[in-house]
């Protein structure tokens, strides 16, 4: 697929125009190929600004007088029409430029680790529990019994990956973000796979919590790339970018 061809299938797919063998072809390229990917990225970032700030309507009018003038006759040269229609681009690229630019800004100067935390986080819901006849502990979580489950973790020699979890659960939500990111991190050096993509998640959103995007950037960059992890969904281009802002933030303190 020529790069024409490949950028024109990227818009119709963003524009919700392919369905069927086509639409499956093209998420199979963008899974195997990454600058399909990333372009795709770019152009949905780049038509998401567009629909938020009227540019659709910029650019349609300019189509527009075009298409009024070619239809009502003009004598204007070929030249002149090329002419018009390179500046009418130029134009809106310009005032794309500037709205990126501006929502960059923008976006630097808000972002901050508790808030994208706090967009982020959503606590885990008892009912999801898995697995098992319920402990002393997991009830206790499920009753919402803060103190008991920290109790009853921090007297466990050896606690199970279950009981790490919904103890790093509870250090996230009494704002204690390195005793969480202790529990979540015992998870994922366990031999014992249970609740590791979910520990992995958690651990992320732990190390915004204690301000360390650095450390928080990587396993969302696993997540994000892993289309069949638990929370795929929940990471996007948009999270990804916030935090590389957090980071140059820091770097810039």
């Amino acid at each position: 697929m020529d790069a024409n061809k490949t950028t024109e299938t990227i818009i119709k797919y963003l524009d919700g125009e392919l369905s069927g063998e086509e639409l499956k072809a093209f998420e199979q390229l963008q899974n195997r190929d990454e600058n399909v990917k990333k372009e795709r990225e770019n152009l949905e970032l780049a038509q998401k600004a567009i629909a938020s700030y009227g540019l659709k309507a910029q650019v349609a009018a300019a189509r527009s007088e075009m298409a009024s003038e070619v239809q009502s006759g003009s004598q204007r040269t070929t030249q002149a029409k090329i002419y018009a229609m390179v500046r009418s681009v130029l134009q809106v690229a310009a005032s794309l430029l500037f709205i990126l630019l501006a929502i960059g800004a923008y976006e630097y100067a808000t972002v901050s680790p508790s808030k994208l935390y706090s967009e982020s986080y959503e606590p885990y819901k008892a009912s999801v529990l898995r697995g098992g006849d319920n402990t002393e502990l997991e009830t206790a979580y499920v009753s919402g019994e803060k103190k008991t489950v920290i109790a009853l973790f921090e007297k466990m020699t050896a606690p199970d990956n279950k009981a790490s979890f919904l103890a790093g659960q509870v250090y996230l939500s009494i704002r204690q973000p390195k005793k969480a990111i202790g529990a979540f991190t015992n998870i994922i050096r366990s031999s014992n796979g249970a609740y590791k993509e979910d520990a992995e998640y958690y651990l992320a959103l732990s190390y915004l919590q204690n301000d360390q995007p650095a450390k928080a950037i990587a396993l969302f960059k696993r997540i994000y790339r892993d289309s069949e992890h638990l929370y795929h969904n929940k990471v996007d281009y948009w999270m990804l970018l916030k935090v590389k802002l957090l980071i140059l933030k820091n770097h810039s303190k």
